[in-house]
């Protein structure tokens, strides 16, 4: 679904009844332009299904370089909490807990077939509800089935 369908589907309660006649323009489109299981629409009211798909708890980004695993990290910021996986560990640890502490970003390694956690990501703690984490739910989700994982 399109951002701007899910920004107003948000705005509607799940499984409730809402009076066409008390939707604004922009929801009336909205609910047109949405998938049929997302609303039901009948006699003078809708009534939306959609929720998002799946609740992501981590993103785990493997990495040779942690810098650019931290880069990359954090583009999950907004949505989830985030780790980067090495299969070797720098020479400058030092720096690599220091950043990865000042942003929140967990370091788990795999060396040699032994799995280790060389610093915790800090929870992630959702601050409020918005259509780009719905999207994103969505697009793992896709992803997942594509892989036969959903």
């Amino acid at each position: 679904m399109s951002l701007d369908v899910l920004n107003c589907l948000m705005g509607l309660p799940v499984g409730l009844p809402v009076a066409t006649a008390d939707l604004t323009e922009r929801e009336r489109v909205a609910v047109r332009e949405a998938p049929a299981h997302a609303v039901e629409v009948h006699q003078g009211g809708v009534v939306r299904h959609a929720v998002a798909p799946v609740a992501v708890e981590l993103a785990l980004i493997a990495a040779r370089d942690w810098r650019v695993g931290l880069r990359s990290a954090g583009a999950f910021a907004p949505f989830c909490a985030r780790a980067v996986l090495l299969t070797t560990l720098p020479s400058d640890e030092d720096e690599l807990r220091e950043q990865a502490l000042r942003f929140g970003v967990g370091v788990f390694t795999s060396i040699a077939s032994e799995q280790a956690v060389f610093s915790e990501p800090r929870p992630y703690a959702r601050r409020r509800h918005t259509a780009a984490q719905w999207k994103f739910a969505e697009d793992v989700y896709s992803a997942l089935k594509e892989q036969g994982s959903a």
